[in-house]
């Protein structure tokens, strides 16, 4: 019984920590925020939710590879959580890590196919990569399946030109 009032005790102060972080981040106190995120980590260890929200602090102050760190623990905690996977993609499309964003992004997908963002930003991916005959794919899948957006359809359009004609404009 001690041991169910202690583990409802650490998960209710998770919770307020993570409380804590959202309303010092809105203030605008990111040192503080951190300081409740850590709190909030340290004391759920299955949680991932606070370690997304370190991972959004780091991203506002630009400690990228931190950020890329706190979403790896939480994956680690969550393997099967699409959400942290996406994040941490979304994190290496934007730091021009390409090669680690297209891995990431098929993570995503393979936990959860109907992702469609994961998709079109996979495709993006390819794009970066010049891997163009892999992105029209991706973008042709969207297509097919109703899933794309306007820039998407941008995209798909550019992906169909060869690289030589790209050079060239």
């Amino acid at each position: 019984m001690g041991v169910l009032a202690l583990l409802a005790t650490l998960l209710y102060l998770s919770d307020y920590y993570t409380a804590e972080q959202q309303r010092l981040a809105a203030a605008g106190d990111l040192q503080g925020a951190m300081e409740a995120s850590r709190k909030a980590v340290r004391l759920d260890p299955f949680d991932t939710d606070a370690l997304e929200a370190q991972s959004f602090l780091l991203q506002q102050q630009q400690k990228y590879k931190e950020s890329a760190q706190s979403l790896r623990v939480a994956i680690e905690r969550d393997p099967n959580n699409y959400l942290p996977h996406l994040m941490l993609a979304n994190l290496q499309l934007a730091t021009e890590d390409y090669d680690a964003a297209e891995e990431s992004y098929r993570d995503v997908l393979r936990l959860n196919p109907n992702a469609g963002i994961a998709s079109i930003s996979l495709a993006q991916a390819l794009m970066k990569q010049g891997k163009l005959e892999e992105a029209a794919k991706a973008y042709e899948d969207l297509k097919r399946d109703g899933r794309i957006d306007f820039q998407g359809l941008y995209d798909l359009g550019g992906s169909r030109c060869e690289p030589e004609s790209l050079s060239k404009a």
